[in-house]
Protein backbone atom coordinates (compact mmCIF):
# COMPACT_ATOMS: atom_id res chain seq x y z
CA UNK A 1 0.00 0.00 0.00
CA UNK A 2 1.40 3.48 -0.93
CA UNK A 3 1.08 6.74 0.61
CA UNK A 4 -1.57 7.80 -1.06
CA UNK A 5 -3.70 4.60 -0.29
CA UNK A 6 -2.89 4.98 3.45
CA UNK A 7 -3.96 8.51 3.17
CA UNK A 8 -7.48 6.55 1.96
CA UNK A 9 -7.57 3.90 4.30
CA UNK A 10 -6.90 5.85 7.00
CA UNK A 11 -9.71 8.47 6.62
CA UNK A 12 -12.43 5.49 5.89
CA UNK A 13 -11.05 3.96 9.08
CA UNK A 14 -11.25 7.01 11.36
CA UNK A 15 -14.90 7.36 10.21
CA UNK A 16 -15.33 3.65 10.95
CA UNK A 17 -14.09 3.49 14.27
CA UNK A 18 -16.37 5.73 15.17
CA UNK A 19 -19.29 4.01 13.30
CA UNK A 20 -18.52 0.27 14.77
CA UNK A 21 -17.12 0.80 17.53
CA UNK A 22 -18.71 3.86 18.94
CA UNK A 23 -15.41 4.81 20.30
CA UNK A 24 -15.59 8.35 21.53
CA UNK A 25 -14.05 11.01 19.85
CA UNK A 26 -10.92 11.91 22.02
CA UNK A 27 -9.97 8.05 21.35
CA UNK A 28 -10.79 7.49 17.31
CA UNK A 29 -8.01 9.50 16.69
CA UNK A 30 -5.21 7.27 18.50
CA UNK A 31 -6.18 4.51 18.31
CA UNK A 32 -7.04 4.13 14.69
CA UNK A 33 -3.61 5.93 14.18
CA UNK A 34 -1.71 3.88 15.96
CA UNK A 35 -3.16 0.84 15.07
CA UNK A 36 -3.24 1.62 11.10
CA UNK A 37 0.58 2.21 11.31
CA UNK A 38 1.06 -1.02 13.12
CA UNK A 39 -0.37 -2.66 10.27
CA UNK A 40 0.83 -1.34 7.76
CA UNK A 41 4.49 0.38 8.65
CA UNK A 42 5.42 -2.53 11.34
CA UNK A 43 8.86 -1.03 12.59
CA UNK A 44 8.88 2.37 11.01
CA UNK A 45 10.00 5.68 13.43
CA UNK A 46 6.00 6.90 14.14
CA UNK A 47 7.36 10.64 14.12
CA UNK A 48 8.76 9.50 10.35
CA UNK A 49 5.67 8.29 9.17
CA UNK A 50 3.93 11.28 10.51
CA UNK A 51 5.71 13.49 8.38
CA UNK A 52 4.96 11.89 5.78
CA UNK A 53 1.78 10.93 6.00
CA UNK A 54 0.42 14.33 7.65
CA UNK A 55 1.17 16.92 5.28
CA UNK A 56 -2.37 16.61 3.97
CA UNK A 57 -4.16 18.71 4.86
CA UNK A 58 -7.56 16.87 4.91
CA UNK A 59 -6.05 14.25 6.53
CA UNK A 60 -4.80 16.47 9.05
CA UNK A 61 -8.15 17.47 9.93
CA UNK A 62 -9.56 14.63 9.89
CA UNK A 63 -7.43 13.48 12.95
CA UNK A 64 -7.73 17.33 15.40
CA UNK A 65 -11.50 16.41 14.52
CA UNK A 66 -10.92 13.45 16.91
CA UNK A 67 -8.02 14.25 18.79
CA UNK A 68 -7.85 18.03 19.24
CA UNK A 69 -4.66 17.99 21.40
CA UNK A 70 -2.93 16.95 17.82
CA UNK A 71 -3.09 20.56 16.39
CA UNK A 72 -0.35 21.72 18.81
CA UNK A 73 1.72 18.09 19.22
CA UNK A 74 4.73 17.81 17.47
CA UNK A 75 5.19 15.37 14.62
CA UNK A 76 1.54 14.51 14.68
CA UNK A 77 0.50 16.82 11.63
CA UNK A 78 3.10 18.58 9.34
CA UNK A 79 4.84 21.43 11.29
CA UNK A 80 3.51 23.90 8.43
CA UNK A 81 -0.29 24.11 9.21
CA UNK A 82 0.82 24.59 12.94
CA UNK A 83 1.86 27.84 12.01
CA UNK A 84 -1.21 28.49 9.51
CA UNK A 85 -3.84 30.99 10.40
CA UNK A 86 -6.28 29.97 7.74
CA UNK A 87 -5.42 25.87 8.72
CA UNK A 88 -6.16 27.04 12.45
CA UNK A 89 -9.01 28.41 11.92
CA UNK A 90 -10.28 25.77 9.61
CA UNK A 91 -9.15 23.12 12.50
CA UNK A 92 -11.35 24.81 15.43
CA UNK A 93 -14.31 24.37 13.34
CA UNK A 94 -13.41 20.41 12.89
CA UNK A 95 -13.18 20.50 16.73
CA UNK A 96 -13.68 23.75 18.47
CA UNK A 97 -11.65 22.17 21.53
CA UNK A 98 -8.78 22.61 19.66
CA UNK A 99 -9.21 26.43 20.81
CA UNK A 100 -7.17 25.43 24.14
CA UNK A 101 -4.41 23.71 22.18
CA UNK A 102 -3.46 27.00 19.77
CA UNK A 103 -2.00 30.50 20.50
CA UNK A 104 -4.46 33.00 22.99
CA UNK A 105 -5.22 35.21 19.75
CA UNK A 106 -7.24 32.69 18.19
CA UNK A 107 -8.81 32.80 21.71
CA UNK A 108 -9.60 36.08 22.02
CA UNK A 109 -10.55 36.73 18.17
CA UNK A 110 -14.16 37.85 18.14
CA UNK A 111 -15.12 37.28 14.57
CA UNK A 112 -13.67 33.60 15.17
CA UNK A 113 -15.51 32.90 18.43
CA UNK A 114 -18.44 34.61 17.02
CA UNK A 115 -18.83 32.17 14.47
CA UNK A 116 -17.96 28.89 16.82
CA UNK A 117 -20.60 29.95 18.57
CA UNK A 118 -23.04 30.10 16.18
CA UNK A 119 -21.85 26.89 14.63
CA UNK A 120 -21.75 24.98 18.09
CA UNK A 121 -24.84 26.12 19.63
CA UNK A 122 -22.95 27.78 22.22
CA UNK A 123 -20.50 25.73 23.35
CA UNK A 124 -17.47 26.81 22.18
CA UNK A 125 -17.72 29.90 24.26
CA UNK A 126 -16.43 27.59 26.43
CA UNK A 127 -13.06 27.95 24.76
CA UNK A 128 -12.92 31.54 24.68
CA UNK A 129 -10.66 33.64 26.40
CA UNK A 130 -11.17 35.23 29.64
CA UNK A 131 -11.14 39.22 28.51
CA UNK A 132 -13.73 38.10 25.45
CA UNK A 133 -16.04 36.01 28.79
CA UNK A 134 -15.90 39.62 30.65
CA UNK A 135 -16.50 41.41 27.50
CA UNK A 136 -20.56 42.78 27.97
CA UNK A 137 -20.33 44.22 24.59
CA UNK A 138 -19.22 41.28 22.98
CA UNK A 139 -21.71 38.88 25.37
CA UNK A 140 -24.84 40.77 24.43
CA UNK A 141 -23.63 40.33 20.65
CA UNK A 142 -23.59 37.03 21.03
CA UNK A 143 -27.50 36.17 23.03
CA UNK A 144 -28.47 38.35 20.01
CA UNK A 145 -26.99 36.16 17.56
CA UNK A 146 -29.43 33.66 15.04
CA UNK A 147 -27.93 30.15 15.30
CA UNK A 148 -25.82 29.01 11.79
CA UNK A 149 -29.28 27.62 9.98
CA UNK A 150 -31.77 30.15 11.64
CA UNK A 151 -33.93 32.12 9.33
CA UNK A 152 -31.84 34.95 10.92
CA UNK A 153 -33.79 37.26 13.82
CA UNK A 154 -36.80 35.47 13.19
CA UNK A 155 -35.55 32.69 15.06
CA UNK A 156 -37.70 31.76 18.06
CA UNK A 157 -36.84 32.65 21.81
CA UNK A 158 -37.52 28.99 22.24
CA UNK A 159 -35.15 27.95 19.86
CA UNK A 160 -32.25 29.94 21.07
CA UNK A 161 -32.69 29.12 24.85
CA UNK A 162 -30.49 26.40 25.04
CA UNK A 163 -27.91 28.79 23.11
CA UNK A 164 -28.14 31.46 25.42
CA UNK A 165 -28.04 29.31 28.58
CA UNK A 166 -24.46 28.30 27.55
CA UNK A 167 -23.28 31.46 26.72
CA UNK A 168 -24.34 32.50 30.19
CA UNK A 169 -22.91 29.39 31.76
CA UNK A 170 -19.30 30.18 30.10
CA UNK A 171 -19.47 34.21 30.59
CA UNK A 172 -18.01 35.68 34.01
CA UNK A 173 -20.35 35.75 36.55
CA UNK A 174 -19.59 39.54 37.07
CA UNK A 175 -21.92 40.35 34.08
CA UNK A 176 -25.04 39.43 35.97
CA UNK A 177 -24.18 42.75 37.94
CA UNK A 178 -24.09 44.38 33.99
CA UNK A 179 -28.13 45.69 34.01
CA UNK A 180 -28.12 45.50 30.15
CA UNK A 181 -26.97 42.09 29.65
CA UNK A 182 -29.00 40.33 32.51
CA UNK A 183 -31.87 42.17 30.20
CA UNK A 184 -30.82 40.79 27.08
CA UNK A 185 -30.72 36.71 28.72
CA UNK A 186 -33.92 37.42 30.62
CA UNK A 187 -36.32 36.87 27.40
CA UNK A 188 -34.89 33.46 27.28
CA UNK A 189 -34.60 32.51 31.12
CA UNK A 190 -34.03 34.01 34.00
CA UNK A 191 -30.45 33.72 35.70
CA UNK A 192 -29.66 32.24 39.10
CA UNK A 193 -27.20 34.83 40.99
CA UNK A 194 -28.93 38.51 39.29
CA UNK A 195 -27.09 40.79 41.34
CA UNK A 196 -29.48 42.00 44.05
CA UNK A 197 -29.03 45.81 43.47
CA UNK A 198 -30.78 45.04 39.83
CA UNK A 199 -33.95 43.86 41.86
CA UNK A 200 -33.84 46.83 43.44
CA UNK A 201 -33.82 49.04 40.51
CA UNK A 202 -37.78 49.65 39.41
CA UNK A 203 -36.60 50.54 35.66
CA UNK A 204 -34.46 47.10 35.26
CA UNK A 205 -37.89 45.22 37.13
CA UNK A 206 -40.62 46.76 35.19
CA UNK A 207 -37.73 45.91 31.82
CA UNK A 208 -37.19 42.61 33.29
CA UNK A 209 -40.88 41.40 34.72
CA UNK A 210 -42.43 42.27 30.52
CA UNK A 211 -39.31 40.21 28.94
CA UNK A 212 -40.33 37.01 31.26
CA UNK A 213 -43.22 36.29 33.60
CA UNK A 214 -40.94 34.62 35.90
CA UNK A 215 -39.47 37.44 36.86
CA UNK A 216 -42.31 37.90 39.08
CA UNK A 217 -40.94 35.82 41.51
CA UNK A 218 -38.12 37.85 42.07
CA UNK A 219 -39.78 41.14 42.35
CA UNK A 220 -39.06 42.73 45.73
CA UNK A 221 -41.62 43.25 48.43
CA UNK A 222 -41.39 46.73 47.92
CA UNK A 223 -43.35 46.59 44.53
CA UNK A 224 -45.89 44.27 45.37
CA UNK A 225 -48.45 46.76 46.81
CA UNK A 226 -47.34 49.06 43.87
CA UNK A 227 -49.82 50.02 41.59
CA UNK A 228 -47.61 52.01 39.35
CA UNK A 229 -45.22 49.35 39.01
CA UNK A 230 -47.72 46.98 37.64
CA UNK A 231 -49.49 49.65 35.43
CA UNK A 232 -45.80 50.15 33.71
CA UNK A 233 -45.09 46.65 32.86
CA UNK A 234 -49.12 46.91 31.26
CA UNK A 235 -48.16 49.61 29.41
CA UNK A 236 -45.12 49.01 28.23
CA UNK A 237 -45.37 45.28 27.43
CA UNK A 238 -48.97 44.32 26.31
CA UNK A 239 -50.16 40.87 28.03
CA UNK A 240 -47.56 40.99 30.63
CA UNK A 241 -49.44 41.24 33.98
CA UNK A 242 -49.71 38.30 36.08
CA UNK A 243 -53.00 37.63 37.79
CA UNK A 244 -52.29 34.41 39.35
CA UNK A 245 -50.28 36.33 41.62
CA UNK A 246 -51.81 36.55 45.09
CA UNK A 247 -50.62 40.10 45.56
CA UNK A 248 -51.98 41.32 41.88
CA UNK A 249 -55.09 39.50 42.74
CA UNK A 250 -55.02 41.64 45.97
CA UNK A 251 -54.28 44.91 43.68
CA UNK A 252 -57.49 44.15 41.94
CA UNK A 253 -59.80 44.74 44.03
CA UNK A 254 -58.95 48.41 43.87
CA UNK A 255 -61.26 49.37 40.91
CA UNK A 256 -58.99 52.25 39.84
CA UNK A 257 -56.41 49.71 39.47
CA UNK A 258 -58.40 47.14 36.89
CA UNK A 259 -59.42 50.75 35.15
CA UNK A 260 -55.67 51.42 35.17
CA UNK A 261 -54.54 48.19 33.26
CA UNK A 262 -57.33 48.27 30.73
CA UNK A 263 -56.96 51.64 29.48
CA UNK A 264 -52.72 50.58 29.18
CA UNK A 265 -54.06 47.60 27.55
CA UNK A 266 -57.63 46.26 27.07
CA UNK A 267 -56.17 42.72 26.87
CA UNK A 268 -56.01 42.66 30.44
CA UNK A 269 -59.71 42.60 30.59
CA UNK A 270 -59.37 39.32 29.52
CA UNK A 271 -57.81 37.99 32.88
CA UNK A 272 -59.70 40.24 35.13
CA UNK A 273 -62.30 39.25 37.72
CA UNK A 274 -65.86 38.98 35.77
CA UNK A 275 -66.95 41.64 37.96
CA UNK A 276 -65.50 44.27 35.63
CA UNK A 277 -67.41 42.15 32.73
CA UNK A 278 -69.93 44.31 34.14
CA UNK A 279 -68.59 47.72 34.77
CA UNK A 280 -69.48 49.82 32.00
CA UNK A 281 -66.58 52.56 31.89
CA UNK A 282 -63.74 49.77 32.01
CA UNK A 283 -65.74 47.91 29.12
CA UNK A 284 -65.71 50.74 27.01
CA UNK A 285 -62.06 51.84 27.89
CA UNK A 286 -61.16 48.17 26.51
CA UNK A 287 -63.44 48.54 23.49
CA UNK A 288 -62.10 51.07 22.29
CA UNK A 289 -59.15 49.54 20.82
CA UNK A 290 -60.91 45.78 20.97
CA UNK A 291 -64.55 45.61 20.03
CA UNK A 292 -64.74 42.00 21.26
CA UNK A 293 -64.79 43.38 24.72
CA UNK A 294 -68.55 43.75 24.24
CA UNK A 295 -68.67 39.77 23.31
CA UNK A 296 -67.77 39.05 27.05
CA UNK A 297 -69.20 41.96 28.55
CA UNK A 298 -72.51 40.96 30.90
CA UNK A 299 -75.85 40.53 29.86
CA UNK A 300 -77.02 43.90 31.57
CA UNK A 301 -74.52 46.17 29.74
CA UNK A 302 -75.03 44.14 27.07
CA UNK A 303 -79.10 45.16 27.45
CA UNK A 304 -78.83 48.38 28.80
CA UNK A 305 -79.87 51.32 26.36
CA UNK A 306 -77.50 53.78 27.62
CA UNK A 307 -74.61 51.92 27.93
CA UNK A 308 -74.99 50.53 24.09
CA UNK A 309 -75.83 54.24 22.91
CA UNK A 310 -72.29 54.97 23.84
CA UNK A 311 -70.82 51.87 22.83
CA UNK A 312 -72.39 52.75 19.19
CA UNK A 313 -71.06 56.42 19.36
CA UNK A 314 -67.75 54.60 20.01
CA UNK A 315 -68.04 52.23 17.29
CA UNK A 316 -71.37 51.14 15.09
CA UNK A 317 -69.87 47.55 14.92
CA UNK A 318 -70.70 47.29 18.71
CA UNK A 319 -74.51 46.58 17.95
CA UNK A 320 -73.77 42.98 16.91
CA UNK A 321 -73.32 42.49 20.17
CA UNK A 322 -76.31 44.08 21.96
CA UNK A 323 -79.30 42.35 23.00
CA UNK A 324 -82.35 40.57 21.09
CA UNK A 325 -84.53 43.31 23.01
CA UNK A 326 -82.09 46.22 22.02
CA UNK A 327 -81.64 44.96 18.11
CA UNK A 328 -85.82 45.32 17.80
CA UNK A 329 -85.00 48.88 19.41
CA UNK A 330 -85.61 52.00 16.69
CA UNK A 331 -83.40 54.21 18.37
CA UNK A 332 -80.45 52.26 19.53
CA UNK A 333 -80.88 50.51 15.72
CA UNK A 334 -81.02 54.10 14.04
CA UNK A 335 -77.79 55.00 15.82
CA UNK A 336 -75.95 51.95 14.35
CA UNK A 337 -77.51 52.47 10.87
CA UNK A 338 -76.79 55.57 10.74
CA UNK A 339 -73.07 54.94 11.12
CA UNK A 340 -73.26 51.82 9.23
CA UNK A 341 -76.23 51.32 6.56
CA UNK A 342 -74.89 47.46 6.85
CA UNK A 343 -74.92 46.71 10.21
CA UNK A 344 -79.39 46.35 8.77
CA UNK A 345 -78.24 43.15 8.85
CA UNK A 346 -77.82 42.83 12.74
CA UNK A 347 -81.50 43.74 13.18
CA UNK A 348 -84.32 41.86 15.19
CA UNK A 349 -87.27 39.86 13.88
CA UNK A 350 -89.80 42.56 14.96
CA UNK A 351 -88.06 45.11 13.19
CA UNK A 352 -87.47 43.23 10.20
CA UNK A 353 -91.16 42.45 9.55
CA UNK A 354 -92.21 46.22 10.22
CA UNK A 355 -93.65 47.82 7.39
CA UNK A 356 -92.57 51.61 8.61
CA UNK A 357 -89.42 50.67 9.93
CA UNK A 358 -88.48 48.93 6.69
CA UNK A 359 -89.67 51.65 4.40
CA UNK A 360 -87.37 54.39 6.13
CA UNK A 361 -84.42 51.79 6.08
CA UNK A 362 -84.89 51.69 2.23
CA UNK A 363 -84.79 55.27 2.01
CA UNK A 364 -81.52 55.19 3.08
CA UNK A 365 -80.11 52.24 1.58
CA UNK A 366 -82.23 50.47 -0.94
CA UNK A 367 -79.94 47.14 -1.12
CA UNK A 368 -81.47 47.01 3.51
CA UNK A 369 -84.22 45.30 1.89
CA UNK A 370 -82.34 41.79 1.60
CA UNK A 371 -82.49 42.24 5.54
CA UNK A 372 -86.69 42.72 6.14
CA UNK A 373 -88.79 39.80 7.02
CA UNK A 374 -89.76 37.44 4.31
CA UNK A 375 -93.00 38.55 4.21
CA UNK A 376 -91.65 41.97 3.41
CA UNK A 377 -88.97 40.62 0.74
CA UNK A 378 -92.30 39.50 -0.96
CA UNK A 379 -94.73 42.40 -0.76
CA UNK A 380 -94.48 44.12 -4.30
CA UNK A 381 -95.23 47.84 -3.06
CA UNK A 382 -91.66 47.53 -0.44
CA UNK A 383 -89.71 45.66 -2.99
CA UNK A 384 -90.41 48.07 -5.89
CA UNK A 385 -89.80 51.12 -3.22
CA UNK A 386 -86.14 49.30 -3.11
CA UNK A 387 -85.82 48.65 -6.81
CA UNK A 388 -87.12 52.55 -7.53
CA UNK A 389 -84.52 54.06 -5.02
CA UNK A 390 -81.41 51.70 -6.54
CA UNK A 391 -78.35 52.75 -7.54
CA UNK A 392 -75.88 51.24 -10.03
CA UNK A 393 -74.32 47.78 -8.66
CA UNK A 394 -76.95 47.86 -6.33
CA UNK A 395 -78.96 44.78 -8.04
CA UNK A 396 -77.35 42.41 -6.10
CA UNK A 397 -80.53 42.59 -3.11
CA UNK A 398 -82.59 40.80 -5.88
CA UNK A 399 -81.12 37.65 -5.04
CA UNK A 400 -82.62 38.15 -1.67
CA UNK A 401 -86.66 38.98 -2.94
CA UNK A 402 -88.93 36.11 -3.13
CA UNK A 403 -89.32 33.89 -6.11
CA UNK A 404 -92.80 35.23 -7.15
CA UNK A 405 -91.23 38.44 -7.44
CA UNK A 406 -88.51 37.10 -9.36
CA UNK A 407 -91.05 36.42 -12.04
CA UNK A 408 -92.24 39.75 -11.85
CA UNK A 409 -91.85 41.52 -14.94
CA UNK A 410 -92.74 44.91 -13.76
CA UNK A 411 -89.94 44.77 -10.70
CA UNK A 412 -87.29 43.18 -13.09
CA UNK A 413 -88.13 45.98 -16.10
CA UNK A 414 -87.56 48.52 -13.77
CA UNK A 415 -84.52 47.12 -12.09
CA UNK A 416 -82.92 46.83 -15.75
CA UNK A 417 -83.48 50.61 -15.92
CA UNK A 418 -81.35 51.41 -13.31
CA UNK A 419 -78.49 48.28 -13.99
CA UNK A 420 -78.94 45.97 -16.89
CA UNK A 421 -77.03 43.15 -14.42
CA UNK A 422 -80.50 42.89 -12.67
CA UNK A 423 -81.57 40.17 -15.57
CA UNK A 424 -79.48 37.67 -13.95
CA UNK A 425 -81.80 37.56 -10.60
CA UNK A 426 -84.86 37.16 -12.88
CA UNK A 427 -86.72 33.77 -13.09
CA UNK A 428 -85.39 31.69 -15.84
CA UNK A 429 -89.19 32.24 -17.36
CA UNK A 430 -88.40 35.76 -17.00
CA UNK A 431 -85.38 35.94 -18.50
CA UNK A 432 -86.34 34.03 -21.98
CA UNK A 433 -89.14 36.40 -22.64
CA UNK A 434 -87.58 40.11 -21.42
CA UNK A 435 -84.31 38.55 -23.88
CA UNK A 436 -86.93 38.24 -27.00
Amino acid sequence: MNKNEFKGFLRDYLGKAKKDFDIEYGDVGSYSVYLGFRLFFEGENYADLAKKVFDDERLALDVIKYNPERIAEPGSINSKFQDDKKFIEKAVYYNYEALSYVDKKYRNSKSLIRRLVKSSGGAAFEYASDELKRDATFVKLLLNTPRRGANCYWEKISDRTPIAKKIVSFMSPELLKDKDVVLDIVPYFVPDGIDASLLEDEDFMVKATGFNDRMIDLIPAKFRGNKDFFLKISESFPGKIFFSNEYVKELLKDRDFAFGLVETNHENLWDMPKKYYDDEDIVLEAMKTDLTALRDASSRLKNDKEFMLAAIREEADAFQYASAKLRNDKEVVMAAIDKDTELARCIGKKLADDDYFIYDLIKKNPPSIQYASDRLRDDFDMVMEAVKRMNFCDCYFLNSISDRLKDDEDIITEAMKRDGHALEYASDRLKEVLKQ
